[in-house]
C-alpha cells in the first residue's frame, strides 16, 4: 500500500505539472471529448480519488483547474465544472476554511514548532557527544594522558560554555556533559538518555537524525497541502479576472457571465475571500511568534545558514495566501453578507489587517535576526502588494468609500522606502527589498489620489501638508538612487524599479497643472527627476536588457514631462 500511494502521488504530481507547463497538452485533452468522458468518469469520481492521500487529491484538483482554465470559465455547468465543485468542497475547504475557523492551525504549529526545536536540541546534543569521544580519543593517543582526565576536563569546559550562553531549550532538554564517564583504557560509554519521556526515541546513536526527520515529515504533511491548495485556488481565480485590454463591452460582459458562473457564486456563498484575509491574519500571527521564539538549535555544519524549514515555509505560505488575496479582490471575490457588511466595510476591515500583518512583520524584523532573512521580502513584498491591488479596486468603485487610510498609514508605508541601506555594520535597520519599496510608492501615490478625488479621504487630512510631505520623501529617495556611490555599482541598476515608480506618481500629480504647483517648485522636483535621467543616460544600452517594456515606457514619458515642464517655465518667464 505504500508503493500504491507513492506511485499514485508521482504520477499525479508528473501530470499536474504537465498540464501546467504545456497549455498545448491541455487543450488536446479537452478536445479528445470521448477519452475526456471516459477520464472523468473515473478518475475526478470522489469515491475513487477519495482513497487517495491528500496531496495526491490536490494534485488532481489541480489538474481539473488546468483544464477550467482553457474551457469558457463562464460557460454553463458541465462535468469539468461539477467534478471541480464536489472536489473544492471535499478538498479545499476543509485545508483553507474549515481548520482557519476553528482555530486548528495556531495550535498545531506551534506544537509542531515545539517537536522541532526538541528534535534539534536531541540531535545537536548526540553529535556533539560523539564529537567530544572521538577527541577523546584523538588525545589519549596523542597525549598518552588517561581518558578520565581529557574526559573530566572536556565535560568542564563545555559546561562552562553552555552556563556563559541563554539556554534555549526547555528544562527537560538541558545537557549534563558530566554523565559522560570514562574508563581507563580510554573508551567512553555516555549517558544517552535525557529524561523517561525521551526513552523511547533513543535506541541508537542516529536517533536524534531520525527525530529530526520525522518532526519535519510532520510537518510537510501540514504545511504541503496548505501551499498547494493556495496555489490551485490562486490559479482558478485568474478565470473571473477580467482582462484590462478588453473592449469595454467585452469587459463588462465578461464580468457580467463571471457574476453567474456556478463556482464563483459557491465562492462567494462561502465567504472565501474574508477567509483569506483570517488565513493571512493567522500566518502572519504564528510568523510574529516564531520569532519571538529563541532560535532553535545550529545543527547545520554552515553557521552562515540561518534559515530554518519551518520559519521559510511560513513566509512562502504567507506570499502565496497574499497572491490568492490578491486575485480574491481582483476577481470580486471578497465574500461576506451584504445583510450584516458592506463591501466597503469588508474592504475596511481587509486594509486594517493588511496593515496590522505589515506593522507586525516590520517590528519584527527591526528586533530579530529577521532582519537580514531574504524570505523576509516574500512577507512584505506579499503585505504590499494586496494593499496596492485593494487601492485600485477602492479608486475603481463608483461610490466614495469609506475614510480607512489614516496618517499613521502613510507613515508606516512611507517607512518601507526610508530603510533601504545599512549606515554601519551595527545597524540592524530592516533592509526592504526592491518591489516592497516600489510597492510602498504605488500605494502613497494612490493615497494621494483618492485623496484628491475625495475617494477615501480622511476628514483630518491636510492635503497640502500630506503632498508636501511625501513628494520630499520622493525626491530625497530619487536624488539617493541617483548618487555617486550608487552610480558606481550596480544598486542602481537593480533599484531602477523603484525610481520609475517616483516618477510615475510625480507625472500622475503634477501632470495636472493645478496640482500645488508652489510645492513642485519648493521641493525641486524637476530637477531631481533631470539629475537622475541624466545619471541612466550613460547606460542606456544596458538599461534595454535589464527593465520591461513598462519602466521604458515611464522613463521616455518621464523626458517629455521634463521638456513640457521647461517650456513652462520659459513661457512664464
Amino acid at each position: 500500500q505504500f508503493y500504491q500511494e507513492k506511485t499514485a502521488l508521482y504520477a499525479s504530481r508528473t501530470l499536474h505539472s504537465a498540464l501546467d507547463d504545456n497549455p498545448e497538452l491541455a487543450h488536446e485533452v479537452l478536445l479528445q471529448s470521448s477519452q475526456q468522458q471516459q477520464h472523468e468518469n473515473y478518475l475526478w469520481k470522489k469515491q475513487t480519488t477519495a482513497t487517495f492521500p491528500i496531496m495526491t487529491q490536490l494534485h488532481l484538483v489541480g489538474c481539473l483547474v488546468n483544464l477550467f482554465q482553457l474551457s469558457s470559465a463562464a460557460a454553463s455547468s458541465s462535468n469539468l465544472e461539477q467534478a471541480l465543485l464536489d472536489h473544492f468542497h471535499s478538498c479545499l475547504v476543509p485545508i483553507l476554511l474549515s481548520k482557519q475557523e476553528s482555530q486548528h492551525y495556531p495550535q498545531e504549529w506551534k506544537q509542531l514548532d515545539h517537536d522541532y526545536r526538541q528534535a534539534c536540541a536531541l540531535y545537536k546534543k548526540q553529535r556533539d557527544d560523539e564529537q567530544l569521544e572521538t577527541e577523546i580519543i584523538q588525545k589519549v593517543e596523542q597525549r598518552k594522558e588517561p581518558a578520565r582526565e581529557i574526559a573530566r576536563r572536556q565535560a568542564q569546559q563545555q559546561q562552562q560554555q553552555v552556563q556563559q550562553q541563554p539556554s534555549n531549550q526547555d528544562d527537560d532538554d538541558d545537557v549534563d556533559m558530566q554523565d559522560a564517564t570514562h574508563d581507563a583504557n580510554g573508551t567512553t560509554t555516555s549517558s544517552s538518555t535525557t529524561s523517561s519521556s525521551k526513552g523511547k526515541f533513543l535506541t541508537h546513536e542516529q536517533d536524534g537524525q531520525e527525530l529530526l526527520h520525522t518532526t519535519l515529515e510532520a510537518w510537510n504533511a501540514t504545511m504541503g497541502p496548505l501551499q498547494l491548495a493556495l496555489e490551485i485556488v490562486t490559479n482558478l481565480l485568474t478565470c473571473w479576472i477580467p482582462l484590462e485590454g478588453d473592449h469595454p463591452m467585452e469587459y463588462t460582459d465578461s464580468i457580467k457571465k463571471a457574476k453567474q458562473h456556478p463556482l464563483k457564486q459557491t465562492l462567494e456563498g462561502l465567504q472565501f475571500g474574508l477567509g483569506m484575509v483570517h488565513m493571512l491574519q493567522t500566518l502572519c500571527q504564528f510568523d510574529e511568534y516564531y520569532h519571538q521564539q529563541p532560535p532553535p538549535p545550529q545543527i547545520h555544519d554552515n553557521s552562515d545558514d540561518k534559515e530554518n524549514p519551518i520559519c521559510t515555509d511560513v513566509q512562502e505560505a504567507i506570499g502565496k495566501t497574499c497572491a490568492c488575496l490578491s486575485n480574491c479582490l481582483l476577481s470580486g471575490i471578497l465574500g461576506g453578507n451584504d445583510h450584516v457588511d458592506t463591501a466597503e466595510d469588508r474592504m475596511v476591515k481587509t486594509w486594517q489587517i493588511l496593515m496590522q500583518c505589515l506593522v507586525q512583520k516590520l517590528a519584527t524584523m527591526t528586533t530579530t535576526a529577521a532582519a537580514t532573512e531574504t524570505s523576509s521580502s516574500v512577507v512584505t513584498d506579499g503585505l504590499t502588494s494586496c494593499m496596492v491591488v485593494l487601492l485600485q479596486k477602492q479608486r475603481q468603485g463608483s461610490s466614495p468609500s469609506k475614510a480607512f487610510i489614516r496618517k499613521n498609514d502613510v507613515q508606516v508605508v512611507s517607512q518601507l522606502l526610508l530603510t533601504t541601506s545599512a549606515t554601519s555594520d551595527k545597524d540592524t535597520t530592516p533592509r526592504m527589498g526592491i518591489e516592497t519599496q516600489r510597492n510602498a510608492v504605488c500605494i502613497l501615490s494612490m493615497i494621494v489620489l483618492s485623496g484628491v478625488d475625495g475617494v477615501g479621504k480622511d476628514d483630518d487630512y491636510d492635503m497640502e501638508s500630506l503632498v508636501r510631505t511625501l513628494t520630499h520623501t520622493f525626491v530625497n529617495v530619487l536624488l539617493s538612487l541617483s548618487s555617486s556611490s550608487s552610480s558606481s555599482s550596480s544598486a542602481m541598476m537593480s533599484s531602477i524599479p523603484v525610481g520609475t515608480e517616483i516618477l510615475n506618481a510625480f507625472m500622475d500629480w503634477y501632470g495636472q497643472d493645478d496640482f500645488y504647483p508652489h510645492v513642485f517648485d519648493e521641493w525641486n522636483v524637476l530637477q531631481a527627476i533631470q539629475q537622475y535621467l541624466a545619471k541612466l543616460q550613460p547606460r542606456q544600452e544596458h538599461l534595454q536588457s535589464v527593465i520591461g517594456p513598462e519602466d521604458e515606457e515611464i522613463l521616455y514619458n518621464a523626458q517629455r514631462f521634463v521638456e513640457y515642464k521647461q517650456e513652462q517655465q520659459q513661457f512664464a518667464k
